[in-house]
């Protein structure tokens, strides 16, 4: 029973992951395309998906290492870091990549900043999950880490007061 709740666990973040990616960012792709004179933009898009992979790669391997523990058995504090510092990497590369969509100067005055900053909390509750070590059980650490990612999913419903504020 408790492979089956880790993995299950582990599903909802790759879920949270994706849907960061694909409707947080909400086709950041095609504007900073279309916008051919943000080749910044581009670049920022273009290489946010390196760490994005290497986090992907990192949380994949972290559940990997929970799946495998008994349900009470405590992580070691490395495998502890593997996982929460690839969901922070990941989520980290996802914001990289959403505000790659966004004119940055017209923004600052329409409050972005100010809207992103429950994500940047989560982003530091994440990392400070890392801080637990190996004082918990990995289930324990992987449901943290879960609360936090479905977290991030409920708050990318929120209206964005800053839809002028794209790319064109």
């Amino acid at each position: 029973m408790g492979t089956e709740i880790t993995g299950l666990m582990g599903l909802i973040i790759a879920f949270c992951i994706w849907w960061g990616y694909f409707e947080e960012a909400k086709g950041a792709e095609a504007r900073v395309m279309e916008a051919g004179s943000h080749i910044g933009k581009y670049q920022l898009w273009l290489y946010s998906h390196f760490p994005l992979l290497i986090g992907v790669v990192l949380v994949a391997a972290g559940i990997k290492h929970v799946i495998n523990l008994d349900i009470w058995q405590p992580l070691p504090i490395g495998e502890v870091w593997l996982l929460s510092a690839g969901l922070g990497i990941c989520l980290i590369s996802l914001s990289a990549i959403f505000f790659s969509a966004y004119n940055w100067e017209e923004c600052k005055s329409r409050g972005i900043q100010t809207f992103r900053i429950p994500y940047y909390l989560i982003i530091i509750l994440v990392f400070l999950t890392g801080f637990l070590g190996s004082s918990a059980p990995g289930v324990s650490i992987l449901f943290i880490l879960t609360v936090l990612s479905i977290t991030k999913v409920i708050l990318s419903f929120r209206e964005h007061p800053y839809q002028t504020c794209r790319i064109e």
